[in-house]
C-alpha cells in the first residue's frame, strides 16, 4: 500500500512539473485560441447556411403544395 502512495504521489509532481514547464508558451496557446474561434465560426456558419436551406425548402415545398390543391 505505501509503495502505491509513492507512485500516485510521483505521478503527481511529475504532471506538476510538466505543466509548469508548458506554462509560458503563449505563441502555442494563441494558435489553440484562435484555431478553436475559427472552428466555432465554421460550425455557426454551418448552421446558419442549414437552417436557411430547410426554410427555403419548406417554402418551397409549402407554395407547391397550394399551387396542387388550387388546381
Amino acid at each position: 500500500m505505501k509503495n502505491y502512495h509513492l507512485a500516485y504521489a510521483g505521478s503527481f509532481i511529475l504532471i506538476i512539473k510538466n505543466t509548469q514547464r508548458h506554462q509560458f508558451d503563449y505563441q502555442h496557446s494563441i494558435k489553440n485560441f484562435y484555431r478553436l474561434y475559427k472552428m466555432r465560426w465554421n460550425v455557426l456558419c454551418l448552421t446558419l447556411s442549414i437552417a436557411i436551406f430547410q426554410r427555403f425548402l419548406r417554402n418551397k415545398t409549402l407554395s407547391l403544395l397550394q399551387k396542387s390543391q388550387k388546381a
